[in-house]
């Protein structure tokens, strides 16, 4: 989920694509990947296949019915800076989260919604052994929520805007 005026959205989707993906489809050949965002250049357009729909822009309400149709969510951001909307967004939809040091940037893991890893490789297999552990996807589903109330409520919003405040 991103939109591709902005360049490290284009780098990650061409790198998942080319070095993850496919090692995935060889394990799963039905799997799905949904590319989301307005503003698709032709080079990730040509990718489309049976196996990865590019969706292009959804609005809130479309991309909150594909939410509740996927198992994991990707961002295999490779550069750019500070804390990810669509990392933020994936708790709160309780999807379990692969992603990449960029992509976790400023956000804690202790909850347990994320795993990380950098290396196409090793994340092609974490992605392959977290797709059918349907325990695991639970725990990371249930983790979202924690993640969520611990970091992103109004309340905690407002205790942190004080702390700057009253300093």
């Amino acid at each position: 989920v991103g939109g591709f005026g902005h360049p490290p959205n284009i780098d990650a989707v061409l790198w998942f694509g080319k070095e993850v993906f496919p090692r995935i489809v060889r394990k799963y050949s039905d799997i799905k990947w949904h590319v989301v965002g307005g503003k698709v250049p032709l080079e990730i357009q040509e990718m489309a296949s049976e196996n990865l729909i590019i969706e292009g822009f959804l609005s809130d309400e479309a991309l909150h019915e594909l939410y509740k149709t996927c198992r994991i969510a990707v961002v295999p951001l490779r550069v750019g800076a500070g804390v990810k909307g669509k990392v933020v967004e994936a708790a709160y939809y309780q999807i379990p989260l692969v992603t990449t040091t960029i992509g976790a940037e400023g956000l804690s893991r202790e909850e347990g919604n994320m795993l990380v890893e950098d290396d196409a490789g090793k994340m092609a297999d974490l992605i392959c052994d977290l797709y059918e552990d349907y325990g695991r996807l639970k725990r990371m589903s249930d983790a979202g929520v924690s993640f969520i109330q611990k970091y992103f409520t109004e309340e905690e919003a407002e205790r942190v805007l004080l702390l700057d405040i009253e300093k």
